[in-house]
């Protein structure tokens, strides 16, 4: 009676109560939790958990014996305890008599023992070969699979075989018996014929293990052995009983050989939770004592990390714990990345794992030698840069980044190389980022010290070099491309393995001259602290980098720390904080060594000029900017601030006062630097734009006549607003970056149009009306659709109060407005669906307002607010919609109230409603509109007509207050 009609037998025999008793023994003695209640079922889940068979006798015989459950025969009474020994006593001994044993440490591989056990039974497969790293148990697979068929074992160790004939002499001597010994075989043919009579003549399930083969699947006898394991499997009986188990850490399936007689099976390392099982099993395995070692799920899953989920690792590891001579948290320490080196106590683990990479093909351990330079990380962009330096020059243009993520896919595979997906956060990437290379990689701790080692070996230093070669290309290319689209287009994920790259870089720098020289230890030292994850972070970073410099004594760095970190304040708005550290490190300036350092002057007076700017001090702005210029151009070069910010920011401080012709000079040195140095930005085109635009409207409202000049400076602008759109196009811009843009474009035509209708009897050719209306028409219905998109993106990111939003919805239907205007006084029919359209938008705006806390949304006395107010709520008015105007104005009145005001202001100077100044994000950099950051809550992006600054000089204690950190040159 085999396994299954006992079990048969039995089943028929229990009752519920039986299994009932049954599945609380089970519970109690941690064998097996199951609620199934069917005796065949619970018998089936009983086995499956109790591997191997002769675990299941005993497991089942102990149950039963608890159980006391007996069987009547004509005998007698007989318990099933005894009957389950008898069984297992016979099966015991078939086994040694078949030459079986099995391996009761063996676990986990169920879904590999089933291709096995598939592929043996299947009539038509005559050879399987196992193939993977060293150290995965490719072996100890081969032998478990054959003790749970049960069939007939004949083993044959090749290990040491080189040679075709040797291979095929010690395989003939091991099968034979005594009675095939009948003629000397001397041929290679010879040898083959015999050992084919062998297999067609067994008349026995048998399976023949050819275990490690590695040497002959070298590259020398590589085609000779796969040609003969062709032949002889070609040449094998169909109905023969014999099967042939390889095992090699080589694929044989090459280049369509075989036919379908031979069946491949890639053995990888274990699963994580699988590795944690069965070390978690082994230790507990003590010759039948209770374990004593203390192994926590935390230990068991660094452990199973650290040994690469090898079960060869793995088991050492057992070992050592089970001995008593480390405890868990002693190896732990010992396997850490670095520690290997200093010590050898652990050599066998790190065997396990210098086994599977000796194992790779050259070029893959070329290619982990070479990865080892990284700190920390990679992404698949970094390792294609690494990859292709190694590959031979004639084949380099071919290799495609396909290419490495397949080869990195492999490493995977085999626990070399661990990656992390980033895949969840693609939401949160921007267009200046590739999404396909968000993976972030790095080396197995233990594998990266070992390709480390290699990289010291002479044969090594040429493939280490070329790899950081690789790494300083791809370096440069991300700072290039931060450079030139700005931080904000990348998302905090990709900062953060910026920061990583950077950190590496620098640790390249130090020790390799060569790649010193391309970009100076300060220089990335600064491209570092710009790109760490958030301002908060950095602030971090520089408090403890003050700290420090200022505990050696060294000036000079902590003052500059401390204006790294004012400038950080401004970028989060917080001015105050930004002011009271520049006071701090002003007094830094009684040192000469520090007042006459230009970098830090430029630094100082560039912080200065922004908290001045912002708080509308115009003369302190001026002032200060025009300082950071000067200490710039000592420094003839630029550190930290941009010569073209500077620029953008004193032609700010003179359109805020109304000098538009010296606003316009200095937006064009910026815009000439800019396009000198080949990184033109939008913004600097509109700001000129802006300025020529303003200076036409500044001399209509003086009624100064039209002139020629009226007619250049239009088309200088409209050049200009052409080729910040096309600019931003190139770049991919977002929406609301590009509307703003067109609707500045049509306000350039508005322009134009006032000039005409001024100035109509003069009879000026400035312009042809018809031609310009179609075109001012055109814009903003652009930007209508664009303002349509922004206004959706603004619903799905921001959160739901945002101020952004807002501003999107107030300049959508503030545009739709405009065009329906338009439309009408051109007598043309369509002008009603702006209007109906715009009434919607506000509909909308006005559900968003009436919800909205109190200290959050738009600022009652805000551009954006009174824009609603004065210009798009008399769309409704112009409908006929009497009760919907009044519901709304409630709603503003209510909402007014909520954010501290009882009623409208209406003495705010609103007439000239273009002339707001461009604010210091817009003059500095064209930020991403959609990465909705606080900086990004500055840029004037809704254009409805602008709030004026306007200065004049003040003597209040307030301002004499805001004077007293105007200029180092005061102390």
């Amino acid at each position: 009676m085999d396994i299954n009609e006992l079990e048969l037998e039995l089943s028929e025999d229990l009752t519920q109560d039986d299994i009932e008793s049954l599945k609380l023994l089970t519970k109690e003695s941690l064998v097996l939790k199951t609620d199934d209640n069917d005796a065949k079922r619970f018998l089936t889940s009983l086995r499956e958990c109790c591997t191997p068979l002769e675990k299941y006798y005993e497991t089942l015989e102990n149950l039963l014996s608890k159980l006391k459950k007996t069987v009547s025969f004509s005998c007698g009474e007989v318990y099933w305890s005894d009957r389950v020994k008898e069984h297992r006593i016979k099966y015991e001994t078939w086994r040694k008599e078949k030459g079986i044993q099995g391996n009761p440490n063996f676990f986990g591989r169920k879904h590999y023992l089933e291709q096995l056990e598939s592929g043996l039974y299947e009539k038509s497969i005559k050879a399987i070969c196992i193939c993977g790293l060293g150290g995965l148990g490719k072996s100890a697979l081969a032998r478990e699979i054959c003790s749970r068929i049960a069939w007939k074992i004949k083993k044959v160790e090749i290990r040491a075989k080189d040679t075709i004939k040797e291979f095929l002499t010690t395989v003939v001597i091991n099968l034979m018996t005594h009675s095939d010994q009948r003629k000397p075989m001397l041929t290679e043919a010879d040898l083959t014929d015999s050992l084919l009579s062998i297999l067609n003549t067994e008349n026995e399930d048998t399976v023949v293990i050819l275990d490690d083969v590695d040497k002959l699947m070298g590259s020398s006898n590589k085609d000779n052995f796969l040609n003969l394991m062709h032949d002889i499997v070609c040449r094998m009986n169909p109905d023969s009983k014999v099967k042939l188990l390889i095992t090699s850490r080589v694929e044989m399936m090459v280049e369509g050989r075989f036919g379908g007689l031979m069946q491949e099976i890639e053995l990888k390392s274990m699963e994580q939770r699988e590795a944690e099982e069965l070390l978690q099993k082994t230790v507990c395995m003590n010759s039948g004592q209770t374990c004593h070692v203390a192994l926590t799920d935390s230990q068991c899953s660094t452990l199973a990390h650290l040994c690469g989920c090898s079960p060869q690792a793995l088991l050492v590891v057992a070992d050592l714990m089970r001995q008593g001579d480390l405890q868990p948290d002693d190896i732990i320490s010992r396997l850490q990345p670095g520690k290997l080196k200093a010590t050898a106590t652990l050599p066998p683990v790190h065997r396990c794992l210098q086994e599977m990479f000796i194992a790779l093909p050259g070029d893959m351990q070329n290619c982990l030698v070479s990865l080892s330079v990284f700190d920390s990380s990679f992404d698949a962009e970094a390792a294609y840069f690494v990859f292709r330096e190694l590959q031979p020059k004639e084949s380099r243009s071919q290799y495609a980044e396909e290419d490495a993520k397949f080869d990195l896919r492999c490493l995977i595979g085999h626990h070399l190389v661990e990656f992390e997906d980033y895949s969840i956060y693609s939401n949160t990437v921007t267009m200046g980022y590739k999404k396909s290379s968000l993976g972030r990689y790095s080396l197995h701790p233990l594998v990266k010290n070992f390709a480390e080692g290699k990289a010291l070996e002479e044969n090594f230093r040429n493939i280490t070099v070329k790899g950081m070669n690789g790494f300083v290309l791809f370096f440069e290319q991300k700072a290039k491309e931060i450079h030139k689209q700005g931080l904000g287009v990348f998302s905090v994920v990709v900062q953060q393995v910026m920061s990583l790259y950077l950190r590496t870089y620098m640790k390249i720098a130090v020790n390799n001259p060569c790649t010193s020289e391309k970009m100076s230890t300060i220089m990335v030292i600064n491209i570092f602290i710009e790109n760490l994850s958030d301002l908060s972070e950095r602030i971090k970073y520089l408090a403890e980098a003050q700290k420090k410099a200022e505990g050696t004594g060294d000036v000079i760095t902590s003052c500059y720390r401390m204006l790294q970190t004012a400038r950080c304040y401004l970028d989060l708005e917080q001015y105050d904080e930004a002011e009271a550290i520049c006071k701090q490190a002003s007094l830094y300036f009684q040192d000469d060594s520090v007042k006459h350092n230009f970098p830090i002057q430029t630094l100082y007076h560039y912080v200065c000029g922004n908290i001045f700017y912002k708080r509308e001090v115009y003369e302190g702005a001026f002032h200060s900017f025009s300082e950071c210029k000067r200490c710039l151009m000592n420094i003839k070069g630029e550190f930290d601030v941009s010569l073209d910010d500077v620029e953008n920011f004193i032609g700010s401080v003179y359109f805020s006062l109304r000098q538009y012709k010296e606003a316009e000079k200095h937006f064009s040195i910026a815009h000439q630097r800019q396009k000198s140095k080949g990184n033109l930005t939008p913004v600097t085109c509109a700001n000129i734009a802006k300025a020529l635009k303003a200076m036409c409207r500044d001399k209509l409202y003086k009624n100064e006549h039209p002139d020629d000049n009226f007619k250049e400076l239009f088309e200088k602008a409209e050049t200009l607003n052409s080729d910040a759109l096309d600019i931003a196009t190139k770049n991919g811009d977002f929406s609301l970056n590009r509307a703003k843009l067109l609707r500045d474009f049509a306000d350039l035509y508005q322009a134009k149009f006032e000039v005409l209708q001024n100035y109509e009897e003069e009879n000026v050719p400035l312009v042809r009306i018809g031609e310009k209306s179609s075109a001012c028409k055109r814009c903003l219905k652009d930007a209508s659709k664009l303002l349509e998109e922004a206004v959706g993106i603004a619903k799905k990111r921001a959160t739901p109060y945002h101020r952004f939003k807002f501003d999107c919805m107030v300049f959508r239907a503030f545009v739709l407005k405009e065009l329906g205007e338009y439309e009408e006084g051109l007598c043309e029919g369509n002008s009603s669906q702006y209007f109906e359209e715009a009434a919607r938008q506000v509909n909308d705006l006005s559900s968003l307002l009436s919800s909205t806390p109190h200290n959050e949304g738009l600022d009652p006395q805000e551009k954006s607010f009174l824009t609603l107010e004065e210009d798009v709520l008399p769309i409704l008015k112009k409908l006929n919609r009497s009760m919907d105007l009044e519901r709304i104005r409630k709603i503003i009145i209510d909402y007014k109230k909520k954010h501290g005001m009882e009623e409208s202001e209406s003495d705010r100077d609103t007439s000239d409603e273009d002339c707001g100044a461009p604010s210091p994000q817009e003059c500095s950099s064209f930020s991403d509109s959609d990465g909705l950051s606080p900086a990004n809550e500055n840029v004037d992006s809704s254009s409805p007509p602008h709030k004026l600054f306007k200065w004049s000089p003040d003597n209040s204690e307030e301002t004499k207050k805001r004077n007293e950190i105007v200029s180092p040159a005061n102390h």
